[in-house]
C-alpha cells in the first residue's frame, strides 16, 4: 500500500530464487508505483500470473492499465473487520490504513474510505491455485492484519516477502508460529520460507536487524512518539 522506493535488483533476486521460472503465481499486497514500488514486475514480465491488492483507488485504476495481473481495489485486513470501510490517510507518496498520523504533526494530504477484504476472500474470488509461489506484503504497517486473513494451510506460499521496519518482532514471531523461517533481510524486507525448506539463510543481516539493533530502534521510536505528544500538547 505504499510506494516505497525499491532497489531494482530485488525483483531480479526473486527471479533467481525461483530459478528464472517463466511460470508461477504471485500475490502482491500493496503494489504502489509499478516501476518503483513493486518487486513483482520482473516476474510478471517473465510470464507469471498474479493478483495485486491495492487500496488507493487512483493507483488501482492506473495499475489496471499498467500491469497484466488481476487488480483488486481493497485493503487486506483481519477477518473480524473485513467488509467494514476504513479510512486511508495519504501522505504522498505514502499512505496508511487507519493507523493515524505519521510521526510529526502534519495533516494527511488526503483521507478516503476504502473497502476491506481478507486475503482468503481475494484469493478465492481470483480463483488462485493453492500452493502459491510468492506472497509479498507492503501494507503500510498493517502487514500482520493482512496475514491474519490468510489460511496458511490452504495456500502454503513457497516464499513470503514482507516489509518490516523491525521496530518489534510481531511480524517475525507470527510467521515463525505459522511455520515459516527467515532466510534473508534486505531493502527493509524479510524473506520467509516454510520451516521445512532446505533453502539456506543469510545470517548476518538477520542477527543485526532483528536482534542487535532492535533495542535501539525501539528506543528511537519511543522517543519520537513522546516528542509528538509533547508537540501536540504545546499546540
Amino acid at each position: 500500500m505504499t510506494a516505497q522506493s525499491t532497489p531494482p535488483d530485488e525483483g531480479q533476486r526473486l527471479l533467481e530464487f525461483f530459478e528464472y521460472s517463466q511460470t508461477g503465481c504471485f500475490v502482491e499486497v500493496g503494489a504502489g508505483n509499478p516501476e518503483r514500488g513493486s518487486i513483482t514486475v520482473p516476474l510478471e514480465a517473465a510470464g507469471w500470473a498474479g493478483v495485486i491488492v491495492e487500496p488507493r483507488p487512483d493507483v488501482a485504476a492506473f495499475l489496471v492499465t499498467a500491469r497484466s495481473a488481476r487488480i483488486v481495489a481493497a485493503a487486506c485486513v483481519a477477518p473480524d473487520v473485513a467488509g467494514q470501510p476504513m479510512p486511508l490517510r495519504g501522505y504522498n507518496p505514502l499512505s496508511s490504513i487507519d493507523i493515524g498520523r505519521r510521526f510529526g504533526t502534519e495533516p494527511p494530504n488526503y483521507v478516503t474510505m476504502v473497502p476491506t477484504r481478507t486475503l482468503d476472500d481475494v484469493l478465492r474470488e481470483a480463483e488462485a491455485r493453492p500452493l502459491l509461489d510468492l506472497l509479498t506484503l507492503d501494507a503500510g504497517g498493517r502487514e500482520l492484519d493482512a496475514l491474519l486473513g490468510l489460511d496458511f494451510a490452504r495456500w502454503e506460499p513457497r516464499l513470503i516477502v514482507i516489509v518490516d521496519p523491525v521496530t518489534d518482532l510481531q511480524r517475525h514471531r507470527f510467521l515463525k508460529e505459522s511455520g515459516y523461517r527467515l532466510i534473508r533481510r534486505a531493502a527493509c524486507r524479510g524473506w520467509y520460507v516454510p520451516a521445512t525448506s532446505a533453502v539456506p539463510s543469510v545470517r548476518w543481516p538477520i542477527v543485526r536487524d532483528y536482534y542487535l539493533l532492535l533495542p535501539f530502534r525501539m528506543a528511537w521510536h519511543a522517543l519520537r512518539r513522546l516528542n509528538v505528544r509533547i508537540m501536540a500538547r504545546a499546540d
